[in-house]
């Protein structure tokens, strides 16, 4: 019975098969092929934008930065982008964008002054369509200038084999436009002018050679210390106030403040240094040099007193100096009668040399600025006895000057004869009564020699 239930259900299930197969099959009995899967749908790209915010001007070896950011086409900040710096399509560096899209980027690159065209890119990523932005950055050349001191015009300097001058204040500026170390050269040997001569002097560091090397960029200002000197002339005057002639002036000697001393052996104008550069703590400072007179030599002999008179040396100056000089008053008389004599007067200087000075009518005569010394002063024009008259002259002084001449000798010897005569007479009576009896006639005598003749 297991057999025949087993039997049917054998068939049945055949049956059941051949069913499916008549429904499934097309009437042509074509092969079965496999179906093809319906394609995936196109995922959809999303536009992206790149915000580059100029950077601005930037100075030369300073860092500039990039600001900016990433957006979708909504305007919503793409976090995690990778942007891409470029100038002129060269690599420059990259960043990412922080969380809401930005970015901020600071720069150290050492580019030379210009005008750059700057890109930044995004390149893309899943579902986000690459972009880019371009700005222009300016980085500004480097100043560099230099300071005077003292303040001079038209100071030749020469840095990056170019030349400036200095202002009427003393500076000069240069504008570099690459970084690196630099030789800033004082052309001093160029500057030429009517009022002053210039040296150069120092640096504001322990250097005292006319060139230096200069670091670009430079924040401060360069100073340059130079050695200025004005030419001084000079007047001369004695202590009345009385002006002396400068070609009496054999020499003169000034020392400044600083030690220097200075001969001329004239009085001609004469170059001094005004000033010196000294460092001090905020830099270079200017001293003004201040001269004492030593000596001033006339007529062999010094005719001021040691330092008593100071001076600075300024533009286009003129000292004027007084001298010890003193005025001789010399008056010629006759020793006996008073009156005036002579027709001039030779005085033997204290150096050797001899002058002669007329006397005017009264028989005087003034002989200004006369250095102190030894004078020797004899008359001439005069008949009678000269004599040779020293005078120590250490002051104005009066000196009278008395002559015997011939007609005084001949007066005092008359006098003298006849006073000794009547001494004589005066003593001896009879003597003078022999004398007038020896000259008087006798009168018996003179009668017969008148009737003798008639």
């Amino acid at each position: 019975m297991k057999k025949g239930l087993l039997s049917t259900l054998f068939l049945s299930g055949l049956v059941a098969l051949g069913l499916q197969l008549l429904f499934v099959l097309p009437v042509s009995a074509s092969p079965i092929l496999p179906q093809k899967k319906p394609p995936l749908p196109t995922p959809v790209t999303v536009s992206s934008e790149v915000v580059f915010a100029a950077p601005g001007d930037a100075n030369l070896g300073d860092p500039f930065t990039f600001i900016g950011a990433l957006k979708d086409q909504t305007g919503v900040g793409i976090p995690d982008g990778s942007i891409t710096f470029s100038i002129f399509g060269e690599y420059l560096t990259q960043t990412r964008t922080k969380s809401d899209g930005t970015f901020n980027l600071q720069v150290n690159k050492d580019l030379s002054a210009g005008s750059y065209w700057v890109t930044a890119s995004f390149n893309g990523a899943h579902l986000q369509a690459p972009s880019n932005a371009s700005v222009v950055l300016n980085i500004k050349p480097a100043t560099v200038q230099v300071q005077t001191i003292p303040a001079t015009a038209g100071i030749i300097f020469k840095m990056d084999d170019r030349q400036f001058v200095s202002d009427p204040n003393g500076m000069a500026s240069i504008q570099i436009y690459k970084t690196g170390i630099f030789r800033l050269d004082v052309l001093i040997d160029q500057y030429h002018s009517p009022a002053k001569l210039v040296n150069f002097g120092r640096w504001s560091e322990e250097s005292y050679l006319p060139f230096r090397d200069v670091r670009v960029p430079i924040n401060d200002v360069v100073q340059v210390g130079l050695n200025v000197y004005h030419q001084v002339n000079q007047k001369f005057v004695d202590l009345d106030g009385y002006p002396v002639d400068p070609n009496r002036i054999s020499g003169i000697t000034i020392k400044s403040a600083q030690g220097d001393i200075f001969n001329f052996d004239h009085s001609q104008p004469s170059w001094l240094p005004a000033s010196r550069t000294a460092r001090r703590e905020l830099g270079l400072d200017e001293t003004k040099l201040q001269y004492s007179v030593i000596s001033v030599m006339i007529d062999g002999s010094n005719v001021v007193n040691q330092a008593q008179q100071r001076f600075f040396a300024n533009p286009d100056d003129s000292w004027t100096i007084s001298l010890i000089l003193y005025t001789l008053h010399i008056d010629t008389r006759d020793g006996l009668i008073g009156s005036p004599v002579g027709k001039s007067v030779t005085v033997e200087f204290p150096d050797g040399q001899i002058k002669s000075f007329p006397l005017d009518n009264s028989g005087k005569l003034d002989i200004h600025s006369l250095a102190r010394g030894i004078y020797h002063i004899e008359l001439t024009g005069t008949n009678g006895l000269n004599s040779n008259i020293p005078v120590a002259l250490s002051r104005n002084q009066d000196v009278s000057i008395k002559v015997i001449t011939y007609l005084d000798i001949g007066v005092v010897v008359g006098i003298s004869a006849a006073f000794a005569l009547g001494l004589i007479f005066y003593g001896r009576p009879w003597l003078l009564h022999f004398f007038m009896k020896k000259k008087k006639p006798n009168n018996h005598e003179a009668i017969w020699t008148s009737i003798h003749e008639n």
